[in-house]
């Protein structure tokens, strides 16, 4: 080793070093300052999903005629991708179409009631149809009378009394008509002429929804990741024939462990890393269910309104990163700092003074390394967070902790003379 590090003191051999204190190892060491809690960032693997994914198909059968879409075609809402063939379904509207407006004149015909002109008409009927009876009960009467006195056949006689029923009968219908004439037409059948005309209704609005299923839109704006049809094509009801992603609506899928997730609602704003490019998400809702393989809870994120995510597509892995603060009192040290100690544990060296030193510049002081078995609790950027013997104000030698030991006498490079003989000893010490 370089004659700086031979240099090392112990405390039984004071007497051996120089008197202005040059052969003494320059270091360099800062104050502790305690801590009464630290935050550990964590870091848990996600899924990029489409807020919505949907295999589109047709509501009913029949044969492709048209198909106005390709995979990776972008289509907004309600955007037409494909027509069936409709022209059988249009014969079958114009026939129910002519069969409800038969019925519905009907109706109108029954709730007007009959016209004044047919009521007339009715009671002339019947009036005729009284004559017509006086005449064959006078005729039959006098039949009676011959055919007691012999004058007529039975046949005859019962001629006249058919003849007479005939009448009678023609006249109790005709009376009957006029007298429901006038009343009016019966609700009994204007509801069942409406029933009718509901029924014809509902069988043409089926149709018009057929007609309009046979144009499949998109339900959402997306982009068309899968087709699987072309013209020509007979497809069934449901067969699915588009794959439909909504690519600029997209979330993040994290899996948490359960214990965190009481964390996470305390805040709503974090951040995600997608190709090594941070974005900021917001937390929406924590899904009440467990992972049944990985038994952590799923968190749902959104992008920020600001997140440029041009470049992001469903099925991407992201890195949800999320910083608890632990309460732990301790310090924040150089990872330079720490050796390996025993048990497990780690340590340090700090600088315990020990007599002033007179130099040709001015009074330094000589300091005798101690170590401090310490705990290590979390690492980051270089620094490690620990607790164990140290105490606050407590000079830490920041740098070469495996380069001294327990005793060695040191001097701080800040009250180091700065004669170029002390310099060049620095130098050489940094360089070790």
């Amino acid at each position: 080793m370089p004659g700086s590090w031979l240099g090392r003191q112990k405390p039984n051999k004071q007497t051996e070093s120089a008197g202005d204190g040059s052969d003494l190892l320059v270091v360099s060491a800062e104050k502790l300052v305690q801590q009464t809690s630290f935050r550990k960032e964590r870091t848990f693997t996600g899924l990029v999903k489409a807020k919505r994914e949907s295999e589109l198909s047709f509501e009913v059968a029949g044969k492709i005629v048209e198909c106005l879409v390709d995979e990776g075609s972008r289509v907004e809402a309600n955007a037409p991708l494909a027509k069936l063939e409709a022209d059988r379904l249009e014969i079958q509207k114009k026939q129910t179409k002519a069969q409800l407006e038969q019925a519905q004149a009907r109706l109108n015909e029954l709730i007007a009631g009959p016209r004044v002109q047919t009521i007339k008409a009715k009671r002339d009927q019947v009036a005729e149809l009284t004559a017509m009876r006086d005449l064959a009960l006078g005729k039959k009467k006098r039949s009676d009378k011959l055919f007691q006195s012999g004058a007529i056949t039975d046949q005859e006689q019962d001629e006249y009394y058919y003849d007479y029923l005939s009448v009678e009968s023609r006249l109790s219908s005709a009376q009957e008509e006029l007298n429901e004439l006038e009343e009016g037409t019966r609700e009994e059948q204007i509801t069942a002429q409406q029933a009718v005309v509901d029924e014809l209704n509902a069988a043409l609005a089926s149709i018009e929804i057929d007609l309009e299923d046979t144009e499949l839109k998109a339900p959402f704006a997306g982009t068309i990741v899968s087709r699987q049809i072309d013209e020509g094509e007979v497809v069934t009801a449901g067969q699915p024939v588009f794959e439909l992603v909504e690519d600029q609506a997209l979330e993040v899928w994290v899996g948490v462990p359960v214990e965190q997730t009481s964390l996470l609602a305390e805040q709503t704003e974090f951040e995600v890393t997608i190709n090594n490019k941070k974005f900021p998400v917001k937390r929406t809702s924590l899904i009440p269910r467990l992972n049944r393989e990985t038994r952590t809870q799923s968190v749902l994120f959104h992008f920020a309104e600001d997140a440029q995510t041009d470049h992001i597509y469903p099925g991407q892995i992201a890195r949800f990163h999320f910083a608890e603060t632990i309460q732990e009192s301790g310090f924040w040290v150089p990872t330079d700092a720490l050796v390996r100690g025993t048990r497990g544990l780690w340590s340090c060296y700090t600088l315990a003074p020990v007599e002033p030193l007179q130099t040709t510049a001015k009074r330094a002081t000589i300091y005798e390394l101690k170590r401090r078995d310490v705990e290590e609790l979390y690492t980051r950027d270089g620094n490690v967070f620990v607790t164990g013997t140290l105490q606050a104000g407590d000079l830490l030698l920041t740098h070469g902790a495996h380069r001294v030991v327990q005793g060695d006498r040191v001097r701080l490079k800040a009250e180091s003379r700065k004669s170029k003989k002390e310099k060049d000893t620095i130098e050489q010490s940094e360089g070790e």
